[in-house]
């Protein structure tokens, strides 16, 4: 600490003469001050780099330099540290040369030494004031320098601040937004699926009537346009389940052929419209049982065949099945290979964007509301997979599909599928369904549909009551046993989850099954949660509802 101070701050005495030196040095060591002794320009130059601040008592005439060389420096490099020249020289001259280079004080040796303590201590006093008072012009300019970068932190928190509270409330804008979209898709998907459900089903009946052939026509025109306009409902439903991340995936074990033999029974007739050969080619080495959401599967196959079908004038469609191994992992490759109208090379990606399609004239040319695709390869990334397209303009295309198979694959087999041919029934020898019987109770508030569905029911050979509100509904199911209650979910007054669950806190055990137009995730767990025993949304197929109501009422004659 001593060596330190004496450094930065004590008189530096620059005498070749070694005597003259030591007295100078005792006299300052006297007066209290630390003191350093030096015979060159040399010495004292080394030393000076270590001080700050202090006093220099320099004699003019040195070995190496002259006293005035080391002045000169002196005035450049420090203002802090202040030089008394102590010479024998008694000139006018050279005092003045001395002060105007910047000495402190000009003293001769053989003045009274006390005339150089004076001079010494008023120089040392004025160097530590100097040293003082830059000190504190520093430490102003670091206060300042600090207050300045504090404000400007404080205002950069201020900010951070405001940011994360405009992106919390954008945050909640973005989910009251979001839930406000999928109350209005739930809304509009009743608000479609109702009439829907009239257009559709009245057209199934109409097309089991006595009809002419123009007529016959007519009903078929009727039941396609309101399939494919369903289907566009149920694309943008699906597009908007995946962008909100409400999509479930469900993943099971089930055969890989009762999935192939479903494909093939769907698209091998709206292939044959077209006038288009349709077959499906399998893989000698394929899984017995695949794990994953087979109806995605389903629903992504039909997209690409139906895709390459709506696509295609003449020759065929075919879907190979193969497998693949990615990253030491089995994947199953589904492969729809068409004769079709083909695409450019630039947008093969492109077409996968939502409500694309490669050409803008075949949207009003072959129709769709080019969705399929996107859907289909959001659905394989959600799968874990890909789908990905190759063709050429006026070559047709190849549209391929690849899953993870999902199972231990070591062993593969598939059962022939050629069996299909010989063991299928065609739809003119499908014998006639047994009648049912009971009695129901419908409660359905739109007109149309209450109209339909009753038609439907007594089809399958029941007694039918109906109810147009849920507050209708529980009174008429109170007032007699009723084998069986189908109840519309949205209705006025009291709606279907309400009017379940007060008819089983009543003790009311009947099946119940929800009807409703509403075809949102989840709308089937709300609806068994309320108490219902089954669920079937609205347009209701004629044959899904045969099934789902014969598991809870007996089986009558044979109609006829």
């Amino acid at each position: 600490e001593n060596a330190e101070r004496q450094q930065n701050s004590c008189v530096l005495v620059v005498e070749d003469n070694e005597v003259q030196q030591r007295i100078l040095v005792d006299l300052m060591k006297m007066e209290g001050f630390e003191v350093i002794g030096c015979s060159t320009a040399a010495e004292a130059t080394e030393q000076l780099s270590r001080m700050s601040t202090g006093v220099v008592v320099l004699d003019l005439k040195l070995p190496d330099h002259s006293g005035t060389e080391l002045l000169e420096r002196l005035s450049v490099d420090s203002n802090m540290i202040r030089v008394i020249i102590h010479t024998a020289y008694s000139s006018y001259e050279s005092a003045k040369d001395a002060l105007n280079l910047g000495a402190f004080a000009y003293v001769e040796k053989a003045d009274d030494p006390e005339v150089l303590l004076r001079h010494v201590h008023r120089a040392f006093e004025e160097s530590l004031r100097l040293y003082t008072h830059t000190l504190e012009k520093e430490v102003s300019k670091r206060t300042a320098e600090l207050q300045e970068a504090n404000r400007v932190l404080q205002q950069e928190i201020a900010e951070r601040k405001q940011a994360e509270k405009q992106l919390e409330q954008a945050k909640k804008q973005a989910e009251s937004a979001n839930i406000a979209k999928s109350q209005f898709l739930a809304n509009m998907s009743h608000e479609l699926r109702t009439p829907m459900s009239v257009i559709i089903g009245f057209a199934d009946l109409l097309a089991m009537e006595e009809l002419t052939d123009d007529q016959k026509s007519q009903a078929r025109l009727i039941q396609k346009a309101g399939k494919s306009l369903l289907r566009i409902i149920d694309e943008i439903l699906d597009v908007s389940r995946i962008e909100a991340g409400k999509l479930e995936i469900r993943l099971t074990e089930r055969p890989l052929k009762k999935l192939l033999d479903g494909i093939e029974a769907m698209m091998r007739p709206l292939a044959r419209e077209k006038g288009l050969r349709f077959e499906v080619f399998s893989s000698s080495q394929l899984p017995t049982v695949i794990r994953t959401d087979h109806d995605r599967i389903h629903q992504c196959l039909v997209n690409l065949i139906d895709n390459a079908i709506k696509f295609t004038r003449s020759g065929h469609v075919h879907l190979r099945v193969s497998m693949e191994d990615r990253q030491d992992n089995s994947f199953l490759r589904f492969d729809v290979e068409d004769t079709g109208i083909g695409i450019v090379p630039d947008k093969h990606e492109s077409i996968f964007a939502s409500f694309t399609q490669a050409d803008g004239s075949h949207t009003r040319k072959y129709g769709g509301a080019g969705l399929g695709l996107t859907i289909t390869k959001q659905l394989a990334e959600l799968l874990g997979g890909d789908v990905f397209c190759t063709s050429e303009a006026g070559k047709g295309s190849v549209f391929s599909l690849v899953i993870p198979a999902g199972v231990d694959t070591e062993s593969f087999t598939l059962m022939d599928r050629g069996e299909q041919s010989q063991d299928s029934t065609s739809e003119s020898e499908t014998p006639d369904a047994p009648q049912l019987c009971g009695k129901v109770l419908l409660a359905e508030d739109d007109q149309g549909c209450l109209i339909l569905l009753e038609k439907v029911l007594r089809r399958f050979g029941f007694d039918v009551e109906t109810a147009e509100d849920g507050r209708e509904a529980i009174e008429k199911a109170l007032q007699q046993p009723w084998d069986l209650i189908c109840m519309d979910i949205q209705m006025p007054v009291l709606n279907g989850y309400e009017a379940t669950r007060r008819l089983r806190s009543e003790g009311i055990t009947t099946p119940i099954i929800a009807l409703t137009a509403c075809a949102m995730e989840g709308d089937r767990v709300k609806c068994i949660e309320a108490g219902c025993d089954d669920y079937i949304s609205k347009p209701v197929n004629e044959e899904d509802f045969r099934r789902i109501v014969s598991k809870y009422v007996p089986v009558g004659e044979p109609a006829g």
